[in-house]
C-alpha cells in the first residue's frame, strides 16, 4: 500500500485545514480563559492567580477535547494522549518562561519576549500534537510498512 506524499495536493489541503482548525481551537481557548478568569474576578475573587487557574483549567479542557476530536480526529487511547497533551502544555509554558528570562537577561524590551513566545510556542505545540500527542499507533504502523 502506497501512502500519499506530503507534497501531494490532497495532503497539503488536509494539513492546511488542520492548521486552521488548530488555530481556531487556540483562539477559542484564549477566549474561554479570558471569560472564565474575568467572570471569576467579577463575582468575588480578588486573586489573579486563582482566576487564571480556573481560566486555564477551562481553556485546557476545551483545547484537549477540541484538538483530539476536531483537529486531529484522534481515535487512540485518550488517557495516553491526555498525559502527553499535559506534558506538551507544561513544556510550552517552560519554553515561554525561558524565552522571557533570556529577553530580560539581555535587557531587551519585554515585547521581544512576547513576540518570540507568540511565534514559537504555538508552532512547537502544533508539531508536538501532530507528531506525538495525537499520533495514532495504528497509523504509525501503516507509515512504517508503506
Amino acid at each position: 500500500m502506497q501512502l500519499p506524499r506530503v507534497d501531494d495536493p490532497p495532503c497539503r489541503s488536509i494539513a492546511i485545514g488542520q492548521l486552521i482548525r488548530f488555530g481556531t481551537v487556540g483562539i477559542v481557548s484564549t477566549l474561554i480563559h479570558f471569560v472564565v478568569a474575568t467572570t471569576w474576578v467579577l463575582y468575588g475573587s480578588s486573586s489573579s492567580l486563582e482566576a487564571n487557574l480556573f481560566g486555564f483549567s477551562a481553556a485546557f479542557t476545551w483545547s484537549f477535547v477540541g484538538n483530539a476530536y476536531w483537529v486531529f480526529r484522534f481515535n487512540g487511547h485518550l488517557s495516553h494522549a491526555f498525559r502527553r497533551f499535559l506534558m506538551t502544555s507544561l513544556l510550552t509554558l517552560l519554553l515561554s518562561v525561558l524565552i522571557s528570562l533570556a529577553v530580560d537577561w539581555t535587557n531587551r524590551s519585554a515585547y521581544w519576549g512576547v513576540a518570540l513566545t507568540a511565534l514559537t510556542a504555538p508552532m512547537l505545540s502544533y508539531l508536538a500534537c501532530r507528531y506525538w500527542v495525537f499520533k495514532d499507533r495504528s497509523s504509525a504502523v501503516l507509515e512504517t510498512r508503506g
